[in-house]
């Protein structure tokens, strides 16, 4: 089965980046196909109403992507207790890719705990039909060091990662 990864980080090789490649890691682990849609790389037009994106290349891909896959986990940096900007146009785009697809959703906050965007990310999920996942990554302090090999620094945030993929895993698993 196949995950998409939707990187919501404007930053290249932001610790966002950092953690959906070792969302990655983990969900190959446990023998799916894992791409990452990198907002960082694969930027998108201001979502408009009024306007068409037909011939946009990335919005393409990430429909595409979306809609091929069997899981997806949206991954966002937390800014001022919300998702990224990015995260959100990107989401704008999108509904129908979601329906009864099981979704996993990750913060990195500077702060205590990215609680807040996570929520948020649940609730439009609601809302698109999708299925959340029971377990979420927060990653705050020290969770955010990752090392050269790609693993996080903290054990204890690796085993926290790993877990959250094994019930999306399992999730995805269910609705096959």
């Amino acid at each position: 089965m196949r995950v998409t990864i939707v990187s919501g980080s404007t930053k290249a090789e932001s610790t966002v980046v950092k953690l959906c490649r070792y969302i990655a890691t983990c969900m190959e682990a446990e023998g799916h196909e894992a791409q990452i849609f990198d907002l960082a790389t694969m930027p998108l037009p201001v979502m408009c109403e009024t306007e068409k994106y037909d011939d946009h290349e990335h919005v393409n891909n990430l429909k595409a992507w979306l809609d091929g896959a069997d899981g997806i986990v949206l991954a966002t940096p937390e800014y001022h207790g919300a998702m990224s900007g990015a995260l959100k146009n990107a989401l704008d785009f999108l509904w129908p890719e979601f329906g009864g697809k099981p979704v996993a959703v990750a913060s990195v906050a500077g702060g205590t705990v990215g609680v807040s965007s996570m929520l948020m990310l649940q609730t439009i999920m609601r809302q698109v039909h999708a299925i959340n996942s029971p377990e979420w990554i927060s990653l705050c302090g020290s969770d955010r060091e990752f090392n050269e090999d790609g693993t996080p620094e903290n054990e204890k945030a690796a085993e926290r990662i790993q877990k959250a993929c094994v019930k999306l895993s399992a999730l995805m698993k269910a609705l096959r």
